[in-house]
This record gives structure tokens, C-alpha cells and sequence, in this order.
């Protein structure tokens, strides 16, 4: 084969090679970035070979580089590099000076404007191709970005626009963050939003954005990130914005695209009917590029055909606007060329909620196997009516649709289908059985799943990805759970409602997912509600407490008390004792020991009544961490022991971690260490067994407290550290408090008091943050041990004297023994021996009350002289790790 001057094509080859390895070469360098950011993209191949020409590149050296690259070995791991564009638009045509403009903003290098984020918005009417362009110039431009590319459908346009907190959520997991990581509130997930960011080159592109208010939390605080949005919105309220306002395409521009989809033979063939074509289009290209579609799919039909049919005003005007939808016609004009099933299964996507599509959505839908389903996916990707997936971690397809045509969709399904309930219907049971066979799977308390379910979730094409791994797959579809919750009760499938937040109920407790938790279960007790149905109600109220005992312990114990009304009401002593269960770890959290221990004595003698052996061990278990606190000790270690025959009979492995959790740290309060060692160490393995990763953290700070007091220092350290980052990990607040506070303690005895003093500082902040009471009062007592032991008497006393009311307040007698112990060395240490002696035998009464080891020696201290100067040394330096937690 011949060029046109003559030379073969093979000839030619290197001639390319040394071109493609040339703008490769270029663009690395530092000289080819800054051509990029001064000349504009479209000069970078002629600079490339200008390059060349020069001998700046020589052909030899690009083809040593090419054969380099190939030999080069395989890179270390990096950092997550997010990709989430869109695919690359091959056939995308016109704005030539937008592109210019754009690339020439972005596509500089990092010091190209080092003082502020390079942002800018694409504004203008829906369809006039704002987002073709933006992901057009995102390819482009993607190079200068190594680090990677963000991309995220805001769907402004819809009634319901994505949340700014869910989105952060979404970029913190692309950006490595796991789910059980990210914190609560858009404010905090923006803070690790922009810290992820830091020193990271990024393109992020927020597309079809609603306001300013939505995008202001996405917006990445390094000015090394650029962003890229596009909105109807012209976005004045944004400081700092490069704002460019799109209108309709130029004519030359809209019949190019035209000729490109429909063919060159055939627009020049009907040059005036191609004419006449992206006129009555309005010049909106898509508009235009639908039209285009269905002229390449009829490639028999005339162009006149097309343009008599966009003729009629009446037809064109309805086809174009829906209410403030202006683009509806031409969304459509490919729809009515489908076979029904394909327009049946356009119709149905429009009832999915989600912003991605799985396969199994729409086999669901339409009552058809995974992989009917997968072929009709298809065929509306051929016809323009959905955009191709992508493959999750599950292997499962998901598709995407964009807003509009997901609008249209909607309103085919109203006009066509009639009532919808039943293909809804179908969705939501698919959903409901999948998320019960998941819980099942976990060993969570819901209703078990018949065969006949299991068969359709087989249908469907999941059952095998929630057998394979029922955590993965409830993590991948959770958004579309708990937007079926909302589905159900929008179309008044209320039982559906409520029976699907009770299966979510546990994995959002064990996975943190408090935004999730919350937004679900009040939805749900609004369709017990509107079902009339107070058992239901009273079931998803005490789940509701549960929710709120993390964070909101009035609100937990307002919908425990609501709760308990309603199933007294409906004389079910069961569900009373099972709420009562739960309010008396919220009172115990909040040190109204009194009032927990009353909650425990009640719903104990419930379930001694019913006969209910488990519920029996799960009260005398929490019964139990009272007794300890009110340093009952002995009484507390009969409970718990009381409690394993029965745990360990029933086969229940996760209450038998959290019980030998109780009895190891009982144990240590006597100091018998090998036992609360061997008892901390089978919890873990328990927890561990069981997937219980709340309880595997609580193991660890057991653990790491009881190693500490034997003194083996190292030991405890990679304890608590560990536990540390685990609680951080998984999102929990309280864990991770109380483990700072027990390793501050530790760096205290080891004479690192500023970094212990750092951790108490920051374990009182997340007791104050989580509402705990009590974990503020041993927050207290831990940063007036460190004020003490540095020799700063006085301030130790007052600190002392501000956690003293609270223990009093709160009843912790453990906690008060252990103050005055404290207080009296600041008073000895002040020369106020007469006061130390005096909250030296109010300890050691105390202590002796509750049998525990410090009693004698503190008889000892108070049987001979203490000078002050001994302060200082080794009675000075006492002590104790804290040995906290929450049971």
C-alpha cells in the first residue's frame, strides 16, 4: 500500500514510532510541560517534532526509549490513583477555542499558578454538551495530572441531587480511605477529603453540579488539584471560578457532527435537508447527535424523512421540552426504534434510584435471568440510551444513565406501563431476600430466607456474590438498600420498608455506617406507622436507639423509651426487656449507674420469667460492668462465670467474646493477670471468629491494659496502637478514645509525658465528641496524673477536685477509690500531709469495700512517715493504667 507520495506503508512505520515516542519523551520533560502551558495542546506533536528536527530527539534515541519502556522493569506499588473518567469521546467535534482555552488553564505544571485551585465551570442549558466537553478536555489534560482523575454525576438536575457528604465519601474510598474510616458530617469528610488531596496533582470533575452550596465541600484545598465543573448554574457565589457560559453549537459545528454519525456520502448527498435538520434541532448537540443516531441506525432512510418528521412544531415542541427539560425530544428520537423488550427495559431503568445500574436492578425489574438482562443493557448502549458499565469488585456490571434520559425514562414508564407498583414490587423483594441472606450468611438476627427466594436471587444473577462474600456485596449495593427503603415507602410497600431496615441493622452497626443507619430505620418507623403496625414500630424505634447510643445518647434514649411504651402497650415483656437491655448500656455510657443497673434488674427478671436461657446471660453479662464500676468485684466475676456455661452451650461465640471481655477486666481489678490475660486473649479469637470487629478492637485495649500492668511495657505499647488504628479504621469514636487514654497512661509511666499528655488531650476530645461522660472523667484523672507527676502539685489538685465531683456524680467507685489514692500524693506533695492522710484512708476504705489488692498497700503508706521529698520519687511516680471500657 502506497501513500500519496509514493512511499510504503512500512516505510512510514518509524517514522510514526519516532513521532509517538517523541511527544512522549517531550511531554516528561520539563521544557515539554511548559510548552504545553505557554502554546496550548494542539502545538505539542508539531514541538515534538520540531524537536526532532532540531536533534534535541533524535529517531534513534525515541526508538531507544520505546525499546526501554518495554524493557523496563514493573514499577513499585503506588499510592491509589483514582480513574474514574468517563470513557475517551472519539468522535467529539467543534469547540476549538473552548478546548484551547481549557487546556491551556489546566494543563500547565504545578507551579503554573501555585497560590489558588485552578477551577473552572461550564454553565449553560441541559444538552448544549457541557459534559462531552468537560470530559473531552479531562482526557486531554489528564496527562499533567499523574496522580489521577475524580469524576462524579452530581445530578443537579434531578429533584433529589446527590448529598455533598455522600460524594465525599464516595472519592475519600477511590482516594484509598476505607468506608469504616470515613468520619461523620460533611465538615469532618471534607477536612480528610483535602487532606487526602495534599501535595496529590488531581483533576476532579464535578459534573452536572445544582449550586454552590453542593460543590463548595468537594472543592480540594491544594492548589497542586484543579477542578472542572459543570452546572446549569451559572455559579456567581463561587470565588475564584473561570466561569464559561456554553450556548449552541455553531452551525458548521452541528452539521460536522451530523455528517460524522450519519455519513459523509449522505449529508452531501442532502446538503439543504442536513441544513434544515440541525436547525430545527436548535443547533443543541444533542439534539443533533441523536438525530445522528438514528440516522446511522436507519442507513436505508433519507435525511429528508428525518427532517419532515422534526417539522411539525406541535410534535418537535413537545418532543423538546418536558416542564424545564428542554432537551426531552431528542433523548427520545432513538427510543421508538427498539424492539418493546428494549423499550420495556429503558422504561423500567428509569424506577432504579441509584446512581449506577447493577444488571441484577433490571433482571429484577423485568422478572428476567442476569444474563437477558446484560443483552438489553447492551442494546441500549447501541442505541445511546445507556452508557457502557463498569465491573465492580464482585464482578457484577454496573451501567450508568445519564439524569435526563433517566428522567425520560420515568416519564415513559408513567405513560406506558401504567401502575409501576408491581415491577417496583419486584425490585424491592429482590432487595429485601438479598439483604436478609446476606445477614443470615453473617449470623445476624433476621428472618431466614425460603428456597424459593434463594432461586430468584440465583435468577437474578447475586446469589453466588453474597454466598462468596456477603460483607463485600452489602458494601457494593448498601446506597441502593437503603434507597429501596425509600422506594418502598414512596410507593407505600411499607412492610417491605420495615423488614429491609431491620436486615440492614447489623452491618450498618458492625460497619459504622451511621449516616446510613439513621437515614434507613427513620424511614422505616414512618412506614410502621403508616402501616399501623406497633410491633414493627416498637422493633425499629429500640434499632433507631441503637443508632443514636453512638453519638446522640438523649435521642437514644428517647426512641428506647418510646420503644418500651409501645411494646408494653401491646403486653410483649419480650421486646420490653430487650429495649431495657439496650438503655442500660446508654445509662451506663452516660454514668447513671443507678438507673442501668435498674434497667438490667428489670429486664433480668423478664427474661428469668419467659425462660429465655440467652437473654438470661446477655443481662447478667451487663449487670455485671455495673457491679464492676460500683467495685462489686466478686459479685461481678460470679455473674460473668455465671454466664459462659451458657453462652458456650448455645454455641453463641460473639456473646461469649463480649462476656470473657467483662470477666478479663474484672480480673485485672484484682490483679489476677494470667487470668484477665487468658480471658482477653479468647475473647479476641471469639470475636475474631465471628467477623466482630468492634469486639476484636475492645479485646486489644484489654489486652494492651493487663500487659501493662505486668509490666510488659513493649508489649502493650503494639497493643494499644494496634487498637488504635483499628477503632480508627472501623470508625468508631469511643473505641478509639479509650484506648488513646490507656496508652497516655502507659507513655506517663515511662516518663513520655508529652506524648501522653497529647494522647489524654486527644482521647477527652473524642469522649466530649461522642457525649461519654464517664470516659471525660477518666480523661480528667489522666491529665491530672501527668500535671502530678511532673511535679505540678497544684494543678494535679485541682484537677483532681473537678473529676472528683463527676466520679460522685457518676458512682464509679473504682474511679473514686483510684482519685483520692492520687489526690492524696498531690497534697503530700503540696505539704498538706494531714489532707493527704485523709484521702489516703478515704482509698483505702474504698478499696478495701471492693477486695482489691491496693488496700494493703496503701495500709502500709499510712502505717510509717512520709517525708515530702518522697514525693518525687517512687511513690510520686505511681501510676496506674486506667483499664476502661465500655461493656
Amino acid at each position: 500500500m502506497l501513500d500519496d507520495g509514493g512511499r510504503s506503508e512500512r516505510a512510514q512505520r518509524p517514522i510514526v514510532w519516532g513521532t509517538a515516542a517523541a511527544v512522549t519523551m517531550f511531554t516528561t520533560s520539563a521544557a515539554g510541560w511548559a510548552s504545553i502551558s505557554s502554546v496550548g495542546w494542539f502545538q505539542l506533536t508539531a514541538a515534538a517534532l520540531a524537536s526532532m528536527a532540531a536533534g534535541t530527539v533524535t529517531y534513534r534515541e525515541t526508538v531507544n526509549y520505546r525499546d526501554r519502556q518495554r524493557a523496563a522493569p514493573p514499577a513499585a506499588p503506588a499510592a491509589p490513583r483514582p480513574e474514574s473518567l468517563p470513557g475517551t469521546i472519539t468522535d467529539f467535534t467543534g469547540r476549538a477555542p473552548e478546548i484551547d482555552e481549557l487546556v491551556e488553564l489546566f494543563a500547565g505544571t504545578p507551579e503554573h499558578n501555585p497560590q489558588a485551585v485552578v477551577i473552572s465551570a461550564l454553565a449553560g442549558k441541559g444538552g448544549v454538551g457541557k459534559t462531552r466537553l468537560a470530559v473531552h478536555v479531562a482526557h486531554l489534560i489528564k496527562l499533567a495530572y499523574p496522580d489521577g482523575q475524580l469524576y462524579v454525576n452530581l445530578r443537579g438536575a434531578e429533584a433529589e441531587s446527590l448529598d455533598p457528604s455522600a460524594v465525599l465519601s464516595e472519592f475519600l474510598v477511590e482516594l484509598g480511605v476505607p468506608y469504616s474510616a470515613i468520619p461523620e458530617g460533611v465538615d469532618a469528610r471534607a477536612r480528610r477529603y483535602r487532606a487526602a488531596l495534599a501535595d496529590r496533582r488531581i483533576l476532579i470533575v464535578l459534573d452536572n453540579a445544582r449550586d454552590e452550596a453542593q460543590i463548595r465541600p468537594l472543592l480540594p484545598g491544594d492548589p497542586s488539584c484543579s477542578v472542572l465543573i459543570t452546572s446549569r448554574s451559572r455559579l456567581g457565589g463561587l470565588d475564584g471560578v473561570a466561569l464559561m457560559v456554553l450556548d449552541v453549537m455553531a452551525e458548521r459545528d452541528a452539521l460536522s457532527l451530523l455528517t460524522s454519525m450519519a455519513g459523509a456520502a449522505r449529508t452531501a448527498a442532502e446538503p439543504a435537508e442536513a441544513l434544515r435538520i440541525v436547525q430545527l434541532c436548535g443547533l443543541l448537540p444533542l439534539a443533533v447527535r441523536v438525530v445522528g443516531a438514528q440516522l446511522a441506525g436507519r442507513p436505508g432512510q433519507t435525511l429528508r424523512w428525518s427532517a419532515e418528521r422534526l417539522t411539525d412544531e406541535r410534535t418537535r415542541l413537545r418532543l423538546l421540552r418536558a416542564g424545564d427539560i428542554e432537551v426531552r425530544s431528542s433523548l427520545a428520537l432513538s427510543y421508538p426504534r427498539q424492539p418493546e423488550p428494549v423499550r420495556q427495559a429503558f422504561r423500567l431503568l428509569g424506577l432504579l434510584r441509584s446512581a449506577d445500574i447493577p444488571v441484577w436492578g433490571l433482571a429484577a425489574l423485568a422478572d428476567r435471568t442476569a444474563a437477558e438482562a446484560e443483552e438489553l443493557c447492551e442494546t441500549l448502549i447501541d442505541a445511546g440510551l445507556l452508557d457502557p458499565p463498569d465491573e465492580d469488585t464482585s464482578h457484577q456490571l454496573r451501567y450508568r444513565m445519564h439524569d435526563l434520559l433517566r428522567l425520560l425514562a420515568q416519564e415513559f414508564v408513567a405513560a406506558e406501563e401504567g401502575d409501576p407498583s408491581l415491577f417496583v414490587l419486584r425490585l424491592l423483594t429482590v432487595e429485601l431476600n438479598a439483604a436478609r441472606h446476606a445477614a443470615r450468611l453473617l449470623d445476624h438476627e433476621v428472618a431466614d430466607v425460603d428456597a424459593a427466594d434463594l432461586a430468584w436471587l440465583d435468577r437474578v444473577g447475586i446469589a453466588q456474590a453474597i454466598e462468596d462474600d456477603p460483607v463485600r456485596w452489602l458494601r457494593l449495593e448498601d446506597a441502593n438498600l437503603v434507597l429501596g427503603v425509600e422506594q418502598a415507602v414512596q410507593n407505600g410497600h411499607w412492610a417491605i420498608a420495615c423488614d429491609l431496615a431491620v436486615a440492614l441493622t447489623d452491618f450498618f452497626d458492625t460497619e459504622s455506617r451511621w449516616d446510613e443507619w439513621e437515614r434507613s430505620h427513620l424511614l422505616a418507623v414512618s412506614a410502621a406507622r403508616s402501616l399501623g403496625d406497633r410491633t414493627r414500630e416498637a422493633d425499629l424505634l429500640w434499632r433507631l436507639g441503637r443508632r443514636y447510643r453512638h453519638g446522640e445518647p438523649a435521642q437514644a434514649l428517647t426512641a428506647y423509651g418510646d420503644a418500651v411504651a409501645l411494646y408494653r402497650g401491646l403486653g410483649d415483656r419480650a421486646g420490653e426487656a430487650k429495649v431495657l437491655l439496650e438503655s442500660g448500656v446508654v445509662h451506663r455510657e452516660q454514668g447513671d449507674l443507678a438507673d442501668a443497673r435498674a434497667d438490667y434488674a428489670t429486664c433480668l427478671a423478664i427474661f428469668v420469667e419467659l425462660g429465655d436461657r440467652r437473654c438470661t446471660a446477655y443481662a447478667l453479662r451487663r449487670l455485671a460492668f455495673v457491679e464492676t464500676d460500683q467495685a462489686e468485684i466478686a459479685a461481678a466475676i460470679d455473674h460473668f462465670e455465671e454466664c459462659l456455661p451458657i453462652l458456650r452451650e448455645l454455641g453463641d461465640t460473639r456473646w461469649l467474646g463480649r462476656t470473657l471481655r467483662g470477666l478479663s477486666i474484672a480480673q485485672r481489678l484484682l490483679a489476677r493477670h494470667a487470668d484477665a490475660e487468658e480471658s482477653a486473649t479468647e475473647a479476641l479469637r471469639s470475636f475474631q471468629d465471628t467477623g466482630d470487629r468492634r469486639g476484636e478492637g475492645y479485646a486489644l485495649l484489654d489486652l494492651g491494659g493487663v500487659r501493662a500492668e505486668q509490666e510488659r511495657f513493649e508489649e502493650a505499647r503494639q497493643n494499644l496502637e494496634d487498637c488504635i488504628a483499628h477503632f480508627h479504621q472501623i470508625g468508631d469514636d469511643r473505641g478509639r478514645a479509650y484506648a488513646l487514654l490507656d496508652l497516655s497512661s502507659l507513655d506517663g509511666r515511662c516518663g513520655r509525658y508529652e506524648q501522653a499528655l497529647t494522647e489524654a488531650a486527644a482521647g477527652l476530645g473524642l469522649c466530649v465528641t461522642v457525649r461519654d461522660r464517664r470516659g471525660q472523667s477518666w480523661a480528667g484523672l489522666c491529665l491530672a496524673d501527668l500535671a502530678r507527676e511532673q511535679g505540678d502539685f497544684a494543678e494535679a489538685l485541682d484537677r483532681y477536685d473537678t473529676c472528683l465531683a463527676a466520679f460522685e456524680e457518676l458512682g464509679d467507685h473504682v474511679g473514686l477509690a483510684r482519685l483520692m489514692l492520687r489526690r492524696g500524693i498531690a497534697e503530700f506533695g503540696l505539704g498538706r500531709e494531714q489532707d493527704g492522710r485523709e484521702s489516703w484512708n478515704e482509698a483505702l476504705r474504698l478499696f478495701a469495700a471492693a477486695g482489691m489488692p491496693e488496700a494493703p498497700e496503701v495500709e502500709r503508706w499510712l502505717a510509717r512517715p512520709l517525708p515530702a521529698g518522697r514525693i518525687r520519687g517512687g511513690i510520686g511516680r505511681l501510676h496506674y493504667p486506667l483499664g476502661i471500657a465500655p461493656g
